[in-house]
């Protein structure tokens, strides 16, 4: 995924998760996740709809893929045991997925060369 860049990301349904689309490749979360930039969480899933005192609610995805919009990853890593992921963006700027379900699968991510992993229930990772 390096050099991948985030194009949108969108709630396919509500309720049900969130899908980030990059150049290559594509990230559907149905987990906990959140941004961090310079060290600073700026944007989780569980903002969204919320109002915070704000003229109008939180809208995570606009949010997400303005912060997003076009920066190319630069790193990541999957964590096999737990199942969550990260992915670095140019700007000191990550999207941190947490597996928060010992029963569903998380989080699906695909990549441009067609390799799918998954995170399984339980924790660990597969692909196909």
């Amino acid at each position: 995924m390096k050099g991948q860049r985030c194009i949108r990301v969108y709630e396919p349904s509500p309720g049900v998760g969130f899908t980030f689309e990059f150049t290559g490749g594509v990230a559907s979360i149905y987990c906990a996740w959140r941004l961090v930039r310079h060290g600073r969480l700026v944007r989780a899933h569980s903002d969204h709809g919320q109002q915070f005192g704000l003229p109008a609610p939180v809208d995570v995805a606009h949010d997400a893929s303005e912060l997003l919009r076009e920066r190319p990853i630069t790193g990541g890593r999957i964590d096999p045991v737990l199942g969550d992921f990260v992915l670095e963006f140019e700007g000191d700027l990550r999207l941190e997925v947490f597996n928060d379900s010992s029963g569903y699968e998380g989080w699906l991510l695909s990549g441009p060369n067609g390799t799918t992993l998954v995170a399984i229930s339980g924790g660990e990772v597969s692909s196909y």
